[in-house]
């Protein structure tokens, strides 16, 4: 018998300023909403790790992260 795994849990990251096409593509498996002059990405991550991966892409694109809430 496997261990059930946890569900995923939801994130909404808030991001200064806009993304660009490019960016926007390679996230596109998350909602995004921009509204100037920011960014909110709502993420569903299967664990801890999955959430520093995504704020650390971020961050390697110059963006900065000034916001994370996990959703009910």
């Amino acid at each position: 018998m496997s261990t059930p795994r946890p569900r995923p849990a939801t994130y909404e990251l808030t991001i200064v300023g806009t993304l660009g096409p490019v960016l926007r593509g390679a996230l596109a498996p998350y909602a995004l909403t921009s509204s100037e002059p920011q960014t909110i990405i709502r993420a569903d991550v299967g664990d801890g790790s999955d959430l520093v991966d995504l704020v650390l892409l971020l961050d390697a694109r110059g963006l900065e992260v000034t916001g994370i809430v996990e959703l009910d």
